[in-house]
C-alpha cells in the first residue's frame, strides 16, 4: 500500500481558502429587515451600510478603499483594498425600504433625532444580518472540522443575535410608530474631515471606572449593546454613539462618555472601532502613507476583537491610548 502523499503548504492554503469561499458564499443571507415586509419590493439588495455617495465616494482613492476584512480568495490577508460598490454592502434590506436612509444619504447631518436614529438603525441593521450570517457560517464550517471552537463560535453568534432580537424589537416598533425617539446617545464633532468611516457595536464588560456592567459568561442574560456611527463630512467628522432608551444598565456609561475631553473622545472611538467592528473603510492614500510599523500596529490592535482574556482591566482603558490613533490617518 502506498504512502500518502504529503501536503504542501501551497496545496493547504490553496484548500483552505476554497473552503473559506465556499463557506462564506453558502451562509449568505438575503433578508430585508425592516418591520413592514408586506411593503417589500421584490428584490433584496447590496445596500451600503456606510453611505456609498456621501462618504465612500470622498474617502476612496481610485474607487477603492482599505478594509480589515479578508478577501475569500486570500483569507490570511487582514487589510485588502475592496472596489467601492463592493465595500461596506450587506444583503439586508429590498430596494424599498432601503429608501427609508435619504434622509441622511441626502442631507448633511444637522443632529436631528430622526437622523441619529437612522445612522443607529443601519449600524444595528448591519451587524444583526452579520450574526444571522455568522449562526449559518459556523453550521457549514462544521462540514469541514470537528474542532470545538466552531461550537464555542457558533455559541456566541447565536447568543448575540438572541439579544440583538430584543433589540430589533425597539428599533422595528420605532419605525411602525414613527416615533424615533428610543435612543440615549451621544454626538462627537471633530473640526475636521477624517480618512475613515466606521459603524459597529460593542458589549460593555465594565464602565470607565472599571465597575463591572455585565458578564459575557452569563449565557442566560439579555446583553447590553453600544451601537455607533463614525463618518467625515463638509470639513468635520462626527461620531454618534448610543443605546438604547429603555437600557437601564448603560445609562450612566452613556452619561460617563458626555463629559470627556476630546483627545479622550478619539481614545474611545478608536477603541470602539478596533475592539467593535470590521465594518471600517479607510482612505488608500493614508494608509499607504504609513510606515510599516504603524501598520503592523493596526493590524496587531484589530486581531484583538475577540480577545476578551486579553483586554487590559486598568480603570478607564478605553479612554486611554490604543496603541493606534485612526485619526491621524
Amino acid at each position: 500500500m502506498g504512502k500518502k502523499k504529503k501536503q504542501s503548504k501551497k496545496d493547504l492554503k490553496r484548500r483552505l481558502s476554497e473552503q473559506f469561499q465556499s463557506t462564506v458564499k453558502k451562509s449568505r443571507i438575503k433578508e430585508c429587515l425592516h418591520p413592514k415586509k408586506e411593503e417589500c419590493s421584490e428584490n433584496i439588495i447590496k445596500a451600503h451600510s456606510i453611505q456609498n455617495n456621501k462618504v465612500l465616494s470622498e474617502i476612496s482613492k481610485n474607487g477603492n478603499v482599505i478594509m480589515p476584512i479578508p478577501k475569500s480568495d486570500n483569507p490570511f490577508q487582514l487589510t485588502t483594498e475592496y472596489g467601492r460598490k463592493r465595500a461596506t454592502v450587506f444583503t439586508g434590506f429590498c430596494g424599498h425600504h432601503d429608501q427609508m436612509f435619504s434622509p441622511i444619504e441626502d442631507f448633511d447631518f444637522n443632529y436631528e433625532i430622526k437622523q441619529v436614529f437612522l445612522y443607529i438603525y443601519r449600524a444595528f441593521a448591519v451587524e444583526y444580518h452579520r450574526k444571522m450570517e455568522g449562526v449559518k457560517q459556523q453550521e457549514e464550517m462544521k462540514k469541514f472540522t470537528t474542532d470545538s471552537i466552531i461550537d464555542y463560535t457558533q455559541l456566541g453568534f447565536t447568543l448575540a443575535k438572541r439579544d440583538m432580537e430584543k433589540d430589533k424589537e425597539v428599533f422595528d416598533a420605532a419605525i411602525l410608530n414613527n416615533e424615533f425617539n428610543v435612543l440615549n446617545y451621544v454626538v462627537y464633532e471633530f473640526d475636521k474631515e477624517i480618512n475613515f468611516a466606521a459603524t459597529g457595536f460593542l458589549t460593555p464588560i465594565d464602565d470607565l471606572n472599571g465597575n463591572k456592567i455585565q458578564s459575557l459568561s452569563d449565557y442566560d442574560a439579555k446583553m447590553s449593546n453600544l451601537y455607533f456611527s463614525v463618518f467625515p463630512e463638509e470639513n468635520k467628522s462626527y461620531a454618534i454613539v448610543a443605546v438604547l432608551k429603555n437600557d437601564e444598565l448603560l445609562a450612566d456609561y452613556v452619561t460617563s462618555l458626555k463629559g470627556l475631553t476630546q483627545e479622550e473622545e478619539k481614545n474611545f472611538i478608536n477603541y470602539l472601532i478596533i475592539k467593535g467592528t470590521e465594518n471600517l473603510v479607510i482612505n488608500p492614500d493614508a494608509w499607504y502613507a504609513l510606515s510599516e510599523v504603524d501598520k503592523e500596529s493596526f493590524n496587531y490592535s484589530f486581531a484583538q476583537i475577540e480577545d476578551f482574556f486579553g483586554m487590559p482591566t486598568d480603570k478607564g482603558y478605553q479612554i486611554k491610548n490604543q496603541g493606534f490613533d485612526l485619526f491621524n490617518l
